[in-house]
């Protein structure tokens, strides 16, 4: 993808980097500009207030496709653009080029953000990126909109799988009563218990009050942060395809297959799903999914699938059942199928490029920028 935008930029594509470092965009971009880091969110303000103010708000899509625009500009009128610059560092001849390139409104306009760029991260910088452009109207509309990306491969495949604790199966937030529901009628069991628990297991390992768990694929003996909570467990089962530090200190260490060993499928940013085949048996001795299936047998818990496509049709069941397979057309995934504009801080704080090193890569990236510092 990155490879492409640059071609296009080549070719004369308009362009606004947003980036403190001088990143290979830069060169081909119509207009650089680069905050102090931690203030992009004061900078998106600034061209969203100077934008107001020329009148360029998509007023028809603003009425007929979102709500509470009017706390927003409210908030954003008296924004000063010297100010801005003074803050951000960004002249206010880059800050007007920007909202010169942004007032045409036949323009198509899609968003590029990186959920992993740490180093350039802003209090609330995505929520003043989704406030400019559905502002604009380039938002849920043909050409336009925002693009997620993030480092990780198949992040987004796993917020779907519902591997975080805000997340249900399908995508949902554990706050959304009716897909919990179907989760709950379609697995034959309540989970909701298991979800009100999950949202304070921080506190728990703080408070030393979890005596047992079953790490999947992570590594989180490797971050200083996890450390001795890994290490005061009573009993510890690892599943990984690596003997990581986390799976040395395993009471129970299960094998994991490599994903070109089973059936699956990769998700890219989009949603979109590409189908994984196997290129052999595994060296295991058996796939991951039959590795689940016969730890719930020894939990005494009754099946809902016997393998993969019983496991993807549930999983594109829910997706199915929340509305958000695709890119948003036309209406919003809210009660009112309305874009609900919301207040924000553009309060400037510190950033850092390290992580929690719960990952084996990045605690490699973590030891990286130490040698850097040092």
């Amino acid at each position: 993808m990155g490879w492409r935008v640059k071609r296009r930029m080549r070719q004369g594509t308009e362009a606004i980097v947003i980036n403190s470092a001088e990143i290979d965009l830069v060169p081909h971009a119509s207009v650089w500009a680069d905050p102090r880091r931690g203030t992009a969110t004061k900078l998106l303000n600034g061209v969203i207030a100077e934008l107001i103010r020329r009148g360029a708000v998509n007023e028809d899509f603003v009425a007929r496709r979102t709500a509470n625009f009017d706390q927003v500009k409210e908030q954003l009128a008296d924004l000063d653009l010297g100010e801005v610059a003074s803050v951000t560092g960004v002249p206010e001849a880059q800050i007007t080029a920007m909202v010169d390139l942004l007032a045409d409104p036949d323009k198509k306009v899609v968003a590029w953000y990186n959920l992993d760029s740490r180093l350039d991260r802003a209090n609330d910088d995505l929520k003043a990126l989704t406030t400019l452009m559905m502002m604009l109207g380039k938002v849920g509309v043909e050409g336009s909109g925002i693009a997620l990306f993030t480092s990780e491969c198949n992040h987004t495949g796993m917020s779907v799988a519902g591997f975080d604790r805000g997340l249900l199966p399908g995508g949902a937030t554990i706050k959304n009563e009716r897909i919990l529901d179907a989760v709950n009628r379609f697995w034959k069991h309540d989970i909701s218990k298991v979800v009100t628990s999950g949202t304070n297991i921080a506190r728990k390992i703080r408070e030393d009050k979890i005596r047992a768990a079953f790490v999947f694929g992570e590594n989180p003996s490797a971050s200083e942060e996890y450390n001795a909570f890994i290490n005061n467990l009573e009993f510890l089962v690892v599943a990984d395809m690596f003997m990581t530090e986390t799976a040395q200190m395993a009471d129970v260490f299960l094998p994991l297959a490599n994903y070109l060993e089973g059936e699956g499928h990769l998700t890219n940013w989009a949603g979109e799903r590409q189908k994984t085949n196997p290129i052999g048996e595994s060296g295991t001795g058996m796939s991951n999914i039959d590795m689940l299936r016969k730890l719930l047998e020894i939990e005494g818990l009754t099946l809902s699938f016997e393998g993969y496509d019983d496991l993807s049709a549930e999983l594109m069941s829910f997706i199915r059942q929340q509305g958000l397979e695709g890119r948003i057309d036309r209406t919003f995934p809210t009660t009112d199928g309305k874009a609900h504009f919301i207040l924000y801080s553009d309060q400037v704080l510190p950033t850092s490029a390290k992580i929690p090193a719960v990952l084996e890569i990045d605690a490699r990236m973590n030891e990286r920028l130490s040698q850097i510092e040092a």
